[in-house]
C-alpha cells in the first residue's frame, strides 16, 4: 500500500558535513493483517495516537543508546523509514538490537494506552542497509522528505 502522506522529520545532522561511519536506511511496516492507521489520521490531519506514540519513543531511542543519533525519517499510514548514525561498527545485528527495542517499546506502550486491538502489530524483522557513501546518503534523505519508498 502507497502511503498517501507521511509526517517528516527533519534530520539533526548537518547535510554538508563529511559522510559519517555507520550510517543504516531501516524501514518498519505494520503486519499486512493489521488493520490500524500508524499515520495521519485524515489527509489535513497530524498523526493519529498511534502514530504520536511511534513518534515519541523512536525520538526517544536515541536517548538510551550512547552515541546513537537520529537522522530524517518519516511516519507512513503503514510504517516508518528512518536513517539512524552508528558511530560504532555498525553491524546489523546491533542496528536488528535498536529496531527490536524499538518494536517492543511502542506495542507495550501502544497496549497500556488501549491503542491496540491486534496481536501483531509489526511485521517481522526489518528492511536495513549500509548506506555506502555521500550520494547515496543525499538519495535516501531526498526519498524519505518526499515520501518515497
Amino acid at each position: 500500500m502507497a502511503p498517501a502522506a507521511a509526517v517528516l522529520v527533519p534530520s539533526a545532522i548537518d547535510p554538508t558535513a563529511p559522510m559519517p561511519a555507520g550510517v543504516w536506511l531501516v524501514t518498519l511496516l505494520l503486519a499486512p493483517d493489521n488493520s490500524l492507521s500508524l499515520g495521519l489520521k485524515d489527509e489535513g490531519g497530524g498523526l493519529s495516537p498511534l502514530g504520536q506514540v511511534v513518534t515519541s519513543i523512536w525520538n526517544g531511542i536515541a536517548h538510551e543508546t550512547p552515541g546513537l543519533t537520529l537522522g530524517d525519517f518519516a511516519v507512513w499510514p503503514d510504517g516508518l523509514q528512518a536513517l539512524l548514525y552508528v558511530p560504532w561498527e555498525g553491524s546489523s545485528r546491533t542496528v536488528g538490537a535498536i529496531v527490536a527495542r524499538f518494536k517492543s517499546l511502542v506495542v507495550s506502550t501502544a497496549g497500556r494506552a488501549g491503542l491496540l486491538l491486534e496481536s501483531a502489530l509489526w511485521q517481522s524483522g526489518f528492511d536495513g542497509r549500509l548506506i555506502q557513501d555521500p550520494l547515496e546518503l543525499a538519495v535516501c534523505r531526498s526519498n524519505i522528505r518526499a515520501n518515497q519508498r
